[in-house]
């Protein structure tokens, strides 16, 4: 028996039509996709492209999209010099006067408490506004030893050191001392001090700044001596002063001895003629054969024990003024069990100071040169190892 083929009828021919066109329609839809895709994601590569060279090109990288600035950078941004700026493009007067405007924003911005972290840790680590100023300081005398050996030639070398000298003369006539030692400092490094022709050159061409020079390292050699505290007694009596901070924290650690208004009014001459007389006194005293270390020791606790007599009556109140002060000075060198807690004490007088002599700064007004400052603040510098290694290939020294 045939079984005849069945032929699909009109409903079932519209299916599978239907079918096929729909069929079609996705395969065309998918095409178009593929398609929108391609040029999609080659779009998307341009840009990454483009953004990526562009990040390259900031110094922002692919996981940075949104970078947080660190302390590191923040630092080399604002520290970072626009112009070519150098010595030269300055006067003394200049740089005497913006020196004073920093080191006084600095000085100001000093509380009272970081002397107590003072003298109760021994330590300027958690006193910043201190650590600040010295640091400052340091930089001062780094960029000072940097301008005069970044030139080969020892006529602008010489040139140059005249004009540090100028600016550390002006800043001691308006009674900077912090300035004035930061520039002394540096002439006195070891990196220039070394720089031998430099020195002849500057003591026959410019015999007057050296003999500046000269009176300016004699004054500030010791802050213990009586002709720089009868300086400073000077300063204090006028309204606008700068103390160096150094100052400030030997006399709050008790390194500055006392000295009596006598002395620091008379003058230094006649004291230090006294003072002299007084010495021999004592040597003769002590005729026994003692080694040198155990003769000055047994000289000083002479000293507090003898009491000078005057005869006519005259002159009696000049040497008493002048034994005081050499007790003073032998305080140094008292035994340990000698010594009493007094830090509260030294503390309460140093914050006196401290105010007395910030109330001193504010009288400071001067015009500000933001070229000048940011000069200061912002140039590069050497430290004191390169400073001296350079120092060699600029002046090699004499054999």
């Amino acid at each position: 028996m045939v079984i005849p083929t069945r032929y699909p009828g009109p409903r079932s021919a519209r299916r599978i039509f239907r079918r096929k066109k729909k069929k079609e329609r996705e395969s065309l839809l998918s095409d178009s996709d593929d398609s929108f895709t391609t040029t999609s994601t080659r779009s998307k590569r341009r840009k990454q492209t483009k953004n990526f060279f562009f990040h390259r090109a900031q110094g922002i990288t692919k996981d940075d999209k949104a970078p947080e600035e660190t302390s590191l950078q923040f630092l080399k941004r604002i520290l970072r010099l626009e112009i070519s700026l150098s010595a030269w493009d300055f006067d003394s007067s200049t740089l005497a006067y913006q020196l004073t405007l920093i080191d006084r924003d600095l000085f100001l911005k000093i509380p009272p408490n970081e002397l107590g972290v003072l003298i109760w840790q021994q330590s300027s680590k958690n006193a910043p506004n201190i650590g600040a100023l010295i640091a400052f300081s340091h930089r001062v005398s780094c960029l000072v030893a940097t301008e005069i050996l970044r030139d080969d030639s020892e006529k602008i070398r010489a040139r140059l050191v005249a004009r540090f000298i100028n600016t550390a003369e002006k800043c001691n006539k308006i009674s900077n001392y912090q300035s004035c030692r930061s520039v002394l400092c540096g002439l006195q490094s070891p990196p220039v001090y070394r720089l031998y022709s430099t020195w002849m050159y500057v003591r026959k061409k410019h015999a007057t700044k050296y003999q500046v020079f000269e009176k300016l390292c004699r004054l500030y050699r010791d802050p213990r001596l009586p002709v720089y505290q009868k300086a400073f007694h000077r300063s204090r009596q006028t309204n606008q002063y700068l103390p160096y901070i150094g100052d400030v924290i030997a006399k709050l650690l008790d390194r500055i001895p006392q000295y009596g208004d006598n002395v620091l009014i008379n003058s230094v001459s006649n004291s230090g003629k006294i003072q002299s007389q007084i010495c021999i006194k004592n040597k003769i005293d002590d005729q026994e054969n003692v080694p040198g270390l155990l003769q000055k020791f047994v000289a000083t606790l002479k000293s507090w024990a003898v009491e000078p007599k005057s005869e006519d009556g005259g002159g009696g109140d000049e040497v008493t003024e002048m034994q005081k002060s050499s007790r003073a000075l032998s305080n140094f060198y008292k035994p340990l069990n000698c010594y009493e807690d007094n830090r509260y004490d030294r503390l309460k007088e140093a914050v006196d100071l401290l105010d007395m002599f910030q109330r001193a700064a504010t009288n400071y007004v001067f015009t500000r040169n933001e070229l000048a400052a940011e000069y200061l603040l912002k140039a590069r510098y050497r430290e004191d190892r390169e400073n001296f290694y350079n120092s060699f290939n600029v002046e090699p020294p004499i054999t």
